[in-house]
């Protein structure tokens, strides 16, 4: 195989595939490159089993061929620069720009097929959303990121939920959770699939090029082990987590078992920036919070007035005396920090149902922290239920 590329574009696209590669693995040929060179493409494939990456570029091939490279010593070609000539011979592989070479060991051909077999490109009909601008898709799972549970015995719930349903895309951890008004779905095409809690990561650093076009497709056929995001001249496939994933829109919308007591209009920045400080003070994660429904914030320290501080403007009704419902801190900031300091809209729970936060992109729910005797009890009972 011979192909020419220049050193800068080879670069670019060797860090950006050795995001998905195993870094240690019992299977060595996981933390190799393969590079496929074809008329006037060149392919660079990474996998670790999980995900797979294909990353092409348009360019001269002279002669059509196969390498696999390890990672680990192809940086050895860094240097040389400017438009370089990238060559195999036999189980050479190597760099050469007229005025330097370098060169490094490469698998035999007769271990080409030790490579894993990488998905089939998706079809055309099995788009399920296309993002005028990857970074926004990028940005919305980080945000959503904080809500992932950590439980590996949860797996289902260590990923994003995404659907073709009003809740678009979401995380949830059966204490707190974030919904994502997905405005990007294809017409007519429904889906509900769970992606893993990494893949904005991933996804951040492969498609991390200027390139000419930011749009980003994704594609998802029914019942298939694989979702595919297609960039400008990437396609990384993540492999889908089975399980079954809870109704969301129950939980946010109620199923008649319960009614959110009132609703008011709130500025999130303020209760964002009220969350943060005692979330930082209360580094056991202890619930702090204690929302009372005639008005006021109160905290084990001080008290904020809603009105008088400008976070809360209560809208209409009379509200019940001597109840108060307690809310995590942490997760709560988790919550008011996606908002970004927009106007939000507030539907208070009871003591046994979840607070809701929303506004035109973003449903947030915060799970009732700690009460006493029979209350707390029933509440744990429900939350245990609903985030099923």
């Amino acid at each position: 195989m011979k192909f020419k590329l220049s050193a800068k574009d080879f670069k670019n696209i060797i860090e950006r595939v050795a995001v998905v590669a195993a870094k240690k693995s019992p299977l060595p040929i996981l933390e190799c490159v393969q590079i496929i060179a074809n008329d006037d493409t060149v392919m660079f494939r990474t996998t670790d089993l999980e995900a797979y990456v294909t990353i092409t570029a348009n360019t001269e091939v002279i002669e059509n061929g196969t390498a696999i490279v390890e990672l680990s010593s192809i940086k050895k070609l860094y240097t040389v620069s400017g438009d370089v000539t990238f060559e195999r011979d036999g189980i050479k592989f190597s760099a050469s720009n007229g005025k330097k070479k370098n060169e490094i060991p490469c698998y035999p051909e007769s271990q080409n097929e030790l490579m894993p077999e990488f998905p089939n490109n998706p079809p055309r009909e099995s788009a399920i959303m296309t993002v005028p601008d990857k970074a926004d898709f990028i940005k919305v799972l980080e945000n959503l990121a904080p809500c992932l549970s950590p439980d590996p015995a949860r797996v289902i719930y260590t990923g994003y939920n995404i659907n073709s349903g009003k809740y678009g895309i979401i995380a949830i951890d059966g204490y707190h959770a974030l919904s994502f008004l997905n405005p990007w779905c294809e017409q007519g095409r429904t889906f509900d699939t769970v992606i893993p809690g990494y893949t904005y990561k991933m996804l951040k650093k492969v498609s991390n090029i200027k390139a000419e076009t930011n749009s980003l497709e994704l594609y998802y056929e029914d019942g298939g082990k694989y979702i595919f995001y297609v960039g400008y001249d990437y396609v990384l496939a993540t492999k889908v987590i089975d399980g079954n994933f809870c109704v969301f829109a129950r939980i946010v919308d109620g199923d008649g078992s319960y009614k959110h007591s009132f609703s008011f209009s709130a500025d999130s920045a303020g209760l964002c920036a009220i969350a943060k400080e005692y979330a930082a003070v209360s580094k056991d994660k202890t619930h702090i919070h204690c929302i009372e429904l005639n008005g006021k914030l109160a905290t084990t320290t001080r008290t904020f007035d809603f009105r008088t501080a400008g976070c809360v403007d209560i809208l209409g009704g009379n509200l019940p005396e001597g109840f108060h419902i307690l809310l995590d801190s942490k997760y709560l900031y988790d919550i008011m920090k996606t908002f970004n300091g927009t106007d939000i809209t507030i539907e208070c729970g009871t003591e046994i149902t979840p607070w809701k936060f929303y506004n035109d992109n973003y449903v947030g729910l915060v799970a009732p922290g700690r009460m006493e005797g029979d209350v707390k009890d029933d509440a744990e009972s429900y939350v245990r239920n609903a985030f099923a």
